[in-house]
């Protein structure tokens, strides 16, 4: 009998210890970690964001701001206009004036030289002076005038000679036929008026020594220093002993016409 009551209080106490280690699972389960305790935390390895593709920016619309515009300057804006200037032997002194005053006007100044290599100047003035032209006048095609955009004849007793060559000739009227401006002061006139039907109703500046060369040629004579006529742009004096001879020519303000007409063209 003593030995069944000890196997019933031995079972009861087996059972009771098994009770207890259950709770006591259960309690640790759900108790956290002391927080005294270092976690343990898997290395994290730091990824690289990946490199985004390449793409076309949207057009963006700035709002106008007070920063003033910047211009662009006549430099930026115009090109080299390509000048010609005929001259045969003895021309006037003009020339000389003309071919500076053009050249501070932006042009390309190319002398065309009429008859032989070496030319000179005859200025009742001034000493003769040589000058070796860079192009004959026989070198001037209907191809390559294109590049010029003017043709200037100055003064002198060129005039005499040069209207008889077939070459000046030719080059004049091709320039007409294709709006090239064709320019001359003084005696240079009588060169135009010698080319048939060249001037033919057209207005040209006129002096005492050129005014019967334009009528005959069927020009109207205009008594201004600077008269302008379609592509026609001719200076009334330039030459002489009298009234300061070359210097008195209106070399300036036809340079400046002239520029001013051909950037608008």
């Amino acid at each position: 009998m003593k030995k069944l009551l000890l196997l019933i209080i031995l079972s009861m106490f087996i059972t009771s210890c098994d009770i207890m280690v259950e709770q006591s699972t259960e309690t640790i389960t759900n108790t956290p970690p002391d927080v005294t305790d270092e976690p343990t935390v898997d290395p994290i390895t730091p990824t690289k964001k990946p490199t985004p593709e390449p793409s076309t920016p949207e057009p963006v619309t700035e709002e106008p701001t007070n920063t003033p515009t910047v211009e662009p300057t006549s430099s930026d804006t115009e090109t080299t206009i390509q000048a010609m200037i005929i001259i045969g032997n003895e021309f006037g002194n003009t020339y000389f004036d003309m071919k500076t005053e053009l050249v501070a006007q932006g042009f390309s100044v190319v002398t065309v030289g009429v008859g032989g290599e070496d030319l000179f100047s005859s200025c009742p003035n001034h000493p003769n002076r040589q000058v070796i032209p860079d192009m004959n006048i026989k070198d001037i095609t209907s191809e390559n005038i294109s590049d010029f955009s003017l043709v200037f004849i100055p003064a002198g007793k060129h005039h005499r000679t040069i209207p008889y060559s077939k070459d000046v000739q030719r080059v004049l009227n091709i320039s007409k036929e294709n709006s090239i401006y064709i320019s001359s002061v003084c005696a240079g006139n009588i060169v135009l008026a010698s080319v048939d039907g060249l001037i033919d109703g057209y207005e040209i500046a006129t002096s005492s020594v050129t005014k019967d060369y334009i009528s005959k040629a069927g020009g109207i004579s205009k008594y201004k220093s600077v008269v302008v006529d379609d592509y026609f742009v001719t200076g009334d004096k330039g030459g002489g002993k009298s009234g300061g001879g070359h210097t008195s020519a209106p070399i300036k303000e036809m340079a400046e016409t002239l520029k001013s007409l051909i950037n608008g063209k």
